[in-house]
């Protein structure tokens, strides 16, 4: 292989993988020493066998056609079928980690898919509060063990959180999510205990109230009356919230 081929070859191979980067999950192309990606000559090979490696769980063929992959399909590489089989692995949110590797003789391609699973959670736990704000929390965030990790549940339960603890005055709590491996197993699946941890931080409250732009027939008292909710901190009030 020339060193203008090897040049084309990595900066396309860069390009693929920075097209995936754009995700918080890692998905790559991978390209043996082997190669069969010439990406000056686009070469039609015939899909000899397709092998998946990583997971034991998985229906094979039942992965395949929703990839749209299947042993005796000509395809051309370097071409979009391949990419867009892992955009399509990727979608599932199923899989934190898809691979393809891929080898030839002659004409026949040999492809392998490697993946690997999002583990599943065995327990869930709220850290850094109390015990009753803990029971409140989890009733709302409503999470059950087996169910799978995925970076949107993390997040949206971390939004569920810190919107609780807003309403209390605590806008600047902080929520990070810690996950520990678990040794339990189950069909082959792996598994994680997870645990939000809470730093309510200081208590915001409101030390002045200013009004613009109000006209000489608004009483300024009776808009402050309407505002049950948010309070000047006074001398004459201090030991209620504000």
């Amino acid at each position: 292989m020339n060193l203008k081929r090897i040049v084309l070859l990595l900066v396309t191979f860069c390009i693929c993988n920075m097209s995936f980067a754009q995700s918080k999950d890692d998905l790559h192309l991978v390209v043996r020493k082997d190669s069969v990606a010439d990406y000056n000559n686009p070469k039609t090979y015939k899909i000899k066998d397709i092998k998946i490696t990583g997971v034991e769980s998985m229906n094979t063929n039942l992965m395949l056609n929703s990839v749209g992959l299947e042993v005796g399909d000509s395809i051309s590489i370097p071409g979009e079928i391949i990419s867009n089989a892992l955009k399509k692995l990727w979608q599932s949110k199923i899989f934190s980690d898809a691979k393809v590797y891929m080898r030839h003789s002659g004409d026949d391609l040999y492809l392998e898919i490697n993946l690997k699973d999002r583990p599943f959670v065995s327990g869930w736990d709220i850290t850094g509060i109390s015990s009753s704000q803990k029971r409140d929390l989890l009733e709302q965030l409503k999470l059950t063990r087996n169910m799978q990790y995925s970076e949107y549940l993390i997040a949206s339960s971390t939004k569920v959180i810190k919107d609780f603890y807003a309403e209390k005055g605590f806008y600047n709590a902080d929520v990070s999510c810690q996950l520990t491996p678990d040794t339990l197993k189950f069909r082959n699946r792996s598994y994680v205990k997870a645990n939000f941890v809470v730093d309510k931080k200081t208590k915001i409250k409101i030390k002045e109230i200013v009004f613009d732009g109000l006209s000489e027939d608004i009483s300024l008292k009776k808009i402050k009356g309407q505002m049950k909710n948010n309070k000047e901190k006074k001398f004459i009030n201090m030991f209620k919230g504000a």
